[in-house]
């Protein structure tokens, strides 16, 4: 196993709740360009990052957050003009699709939700009801 491979599986053991909350708060601030440039470098290398088609700003990313919200070269991705298609506006894998009933529960970063907790709303949940879902895994 690479140590990449290795590293990528660590973090993946770690407790995610706690993990992404610190992280959303350091990725969110501004730290001294050459650590920026040095946690990004890091995070293309373990996560094998494609770069090619990203718009890199002059000088670097000014944050971890700016990396993970960056723009693409324009007309380096086609959106599927039929009306029919569904399109995702961040790179990502589905973890989970299925139908939405008022019992059936859907499973996000492991913790298991209902329609209507994860709406606030009765009423609205009711709305869903039958729908189908999909929940995205954003990936780099």
């Amino acid at each position: 196993m690479s140590a990449s491979r290795l590293a990528a599986q660590t973090l993946r053991a770690l407790p995610r709740k706690q993990l992404s909350r610190a992280l959303g708060g350091l990725a969110a601030s501004r730290a001294p360009q050459p650590l920026v440039d040095a946690a990004v470098a890091a995070f293309v290398r373990v996560y094998d990052v494609d770069l090619s088609e990203v718009d890199v700003p002059s000088g670097g990313f000014r944050t971890f957050d700016d990396f993970f919200t960056r723009r693409l070269v324009d007309g380096s991705r086609q959106v599927d003009p039929d009306p029919g298609a569904l399109v995702s506006p961040a790179d990502g894998r589905i973890e989970d699709l299925g139908r939405i009933s008022a019992e059936g529960e859907l499973t996000v970063k492991g913790q298991p939700y209902t329609a209507e907790a994860l709406l606030g709303d009765p009423r609205a949940a009711r709305e869903y009801e039958g729908g189908h879902y999909f929940i995205v895994y954003l990936s780099p």
